[in-house]
Order: structure tokens, then C-alpha cells, then sequence
């Protein structure tokens, strides 16, 4: 709702990653062989919506197929989403089972298969499913996500969910607003812009400051953010505590 959309998305993106597994004393919940990656361990099965916000996951043994892992994702949303209409997947997903078993659970949900060119050459950047691959390289940033160390599935997709959180709430304060209303300076023109607030940020000492010569576009100032355009003006203030 932050970013202009709506709370229940009505696009999302599918897709899975095979993690290694660690050494640990003992396996509780099984894990697998993804024989495509030649990688041992378990699969992390995101469904993601069109900005690359974690809408569902599931953790699974990495030797099932995406087509059935796929299934086991859309299968369990249990109606959270009732707006989704558009799904869109890379090749794993495409076939008939993959196909059959979802007009069974979601059968209003359209599915899009997103394929690479035949004439790329080297790296390119596929339209919809770079989405997801930029949200699992979000996630790998965290430590405990690196390899797969937990014993019991469901611990591994509670560290998943807590690392999706934690990028979800940076991304609200980087975009909040202070009281529900934007900061804007009482003369955009100066580089020696004075800021000012509402009562309750003055009462802080917070946003009663001069700022004095912000070049570039964005710069950290104590607990805010300052928006400038590239010769230095100031355009707005957004507080972040």
C-alpha cells in the first residue's frame, strides 16, 4: 500500500532454490538430491508478488521437481490471496501436470510461462522472473541462509519468513512518512535550507537543523533521509525513527 497498490496483489512470481545442506549430528526432517544443480540438501519454494515481496514459502526435500513443489506452494496458500489472477514461472513449471494440478487448487489463477530467447547470448535479464531471482539474492544476505543448517523444515522456513520481515520493515522506513505527511523545506531554492517540522518532531530536536550543502540525490543525515536533486537542493525529509 506503501508503493500505490494494492494490499492483496493480483500478479506473482514462482520460482525455487536448491541450498546445500551443512554437516550437523542429526537428521530429523529428510532432505534430498537435486540431480539438475548436483546439490544435497533441501528446496526453498517462494511465490513472490511483482516488486519481489515474499507472499508464500515452502521448504521442501530439493529432489522434488518445481512442477510438484510448485503445486505444494499454491496448494497450501488456503485463500490468502483471493485477487491473484497472474502467475508467471520459468520452464520447470511448464507441462501438463504442473498444468492439470493447478486448474485443480486455483483454477480462476492464469499461469505464464516466462522463457529465455533462443538467439541470448551470455547473461540476460528475463523480464518478470529477474523479480524473484533479486529476492532470493535479498535473502542469501543473511548469514542463516547461506547454506541450510537446521534439522527440522519447518525452523528453515521460520527463518525464512523472519529474513522476508525484516526486508519487508526496512523497506516501509526507508518509504515512511512522519505523522502520515511528507517534510518539505520552506525555500527549495538555497543550498542553506532550514527544515521544518510539526510540534512533535520539534519536541524530538530532530528535524530543527540546518542542512548545509547535501550533494547528490540522497544523503543520511542523523535519523532521516534527505532527497535532493544533483545540484544540491533539498526536496524533501523523511523520518525514519
Amino acid at each position: 500500500e506503501g508503493m500505490g497498490r494494492e494490499a492483496s496483489p493480483e500478479g506473482g512470481v514462482i520460482d525455487s532454490q536448491s541450498v546445500k545442506g551443512a554437516e550437523k549430528g542429526g537428521l530429523i526432517d529428510p532432505s534430498g538430491y537435486d540431480a539438475g544443480k548436483k546439490i544435497k540438501g533441501k528446496k526453498r519454494h517462494i511465490l513472490v508478488d511483482t516488486v519481489g515481496l515474499l507472499l508464500h514459502a515452502v521448504v521442501h526435500p530439493a529432489s522434488i521437481q518445481d512442477r510438484d513443489g510448485g503445486v505444494l506452494v499454491l496448494g497450501t496458500l488456503f485463500g490468502k490471496f483471493p485477487f491473484l489472477e497472474k502467475l508467471f514461472a520459468d520452464g520447470g513449471y511448464q507441462g501438463p501436470v504442473f498444468k492439470q494440478a493447478q486448474r485443480k487448487v486455483l483454477p480462476h489463477l492464469e499461469t505464464e510461462i516466462v522463457k529465455r530467447s533462443d538467439a541470448a547470448v551470455g547473461f540476460e535479464v528475463i523480464p518478470r522472473r529477474w523479480v524473484v531471482e533479486r529476492t532470493f539474492a535479498w535473502l542469501g544476505r543473511c548469514r542463516r541462509l547461506a547454506k541450510d543448517f537446521e534439522n527440522r523444515t519447518r525452523t528453515a522456513r521460520a527463518f525464512l519468513i523472519l529474513a522476508s520481515i525484516r526486508l519487508m520493515m526496512r523497506k516501509l522506513c526507508l518509504n515512511a512518512k512522519l505523522f502520515g505527511q511528507t517534510l518539505t523545506v520552506t525555500d527549495s531554492t538555497s543550498k542553506w535550507t532550514e527544515i521544518r517540522g510539526t510540534r512533535q518532531a520539534l519536541a524530538k530536536n530532530t528535524l530543527h537543523c540546518i542542512v548545509i550543502n547535501v550533494t547528490g540525490n540522497i544523503k543520511q543525515v542523523d535519523k532521516g533521509l534527505f532527497i535532493g536533486d544533483s545540484s544540491g537542493h533539498i526536496k524533501k525529509y523523511i523520518f525514519i525513527d
